[in-house]
């Protein structure tokens, strides 16, 4: 059996240990709504074991103890005050009943690495805060009305980078 880390991505965890994500649901029910999310085919090979514990608000080691951690990252949450690049706005995805992480993913990648960016939803997105939390921004969410939420990501300032998941922004030199 292959050795998991907080970096592998579920994708490769899944073809190690079939049901590894029973682990996660058993930790939390949070875990069992998200797994129509994290089990796609595009989502699950782009999301590390880290991402998923973070995206259900519990620490890795209280799912798998027996990972490895080989991240080194050390984050500062002082954000680089910069202004937001872009924006995507789920809204039109998730009232038409479609899960938009993926494609949040996809808006997220294209961008320049270091850039700041927002999501508008129809509800605040605290799963997604985590997992761009882990990843090396900060958050600010704000609701503008009862169905209409706004999150602006700023990247922090980051000191060591061992593993960074698609998205991340850079380290500083």
């Amino acid at each position: 059996m292959a050795t998991l880390t907080d970096c592998t991505s579920l994708a490769e965890a899944l073809e190690t240990d079939e049901r590894i994500y029973d682990r996660f649901v058993a930790a939390g029910s949070a875990f069992q709504r998200l797994a129509k999310v994290v089990m796609r085919e595009d989502t699950a090979g782009r999301l590390t074991l880290a991402d998923i514990a973070r995206m259900g608000g519990v620490p890795l080691a209280s799912v798998l103890p027996d990972a490895e951690s080989v991240s080194e990252r050390t984050l500062s949450r002082q954000s680089r005050p910069t202004p937001v690049a872009a924006v995507f706005d789920a809204r039109p995805m998730l009232a038409a009943g479609f899960e938009p992480l993926p494609s949040i993913l996809d808006f997220v990648e294209e961008l320049a690495p270091g850039s700041s960016f927002a999501v508008e939803a129809s509800f605040e997105p605290k799963p997604l805060v985590r997992l761009f939390e882990g990843r090396g921004y900060s958050a600010n969410s704000q609701a503008l009305a009862a169905d209409h939420w706004r999150v602006e990501f700023q990247p922090a300032i980051e000191e060591t980078d061992a593993c960074l998941p698609l998205g991340a922004p850079s380290a500083q030199p």
